[in-house]
């Protein structure tokens, strides 16, 4: 198990049991490099967000990490129907 923060002082990172890494934070430039140098280094099956911003940039790179055989477990979000198109129920 890896754990990540941007944050060297976040109590995460002091788990016993467990590696860890500082990364650039997700709103950050670095983010995606960091991201993909952990990919690399680790070759993790999976990836469990517990940051929100996070969630948009694992969403845009959940096809490119399937294919390097990491997980993300976000869903794509589902397109919306013109409000004219909805349903009664949904407006």
């Amino acid at each position: 198990m890896l754990g990540t923060d941007s944050n060297p002082l976040a109590p995460g990172l002091l788990i016993p049991g467990i590696s860890t890494r500082v990364v650039s934070r997700a709103d950050s430039a670095a983010y995606e490099h960091d991201l993909w140098a952990l990919v690399r280094s680790f070759r993790p099956e999976g990836i469990i967000s517990t940051v929100e911003h996070e969630l948009p940039k694992l969403i845009a790179l959940q096809g490119a990490l399937a294919e390097a055989g990491v997980r993300t477990g976000c869903r794509p979000a589902r397109p919306q129907l013109p409000r004219s198109t909805r349903p009664a129920s949904t407006r």
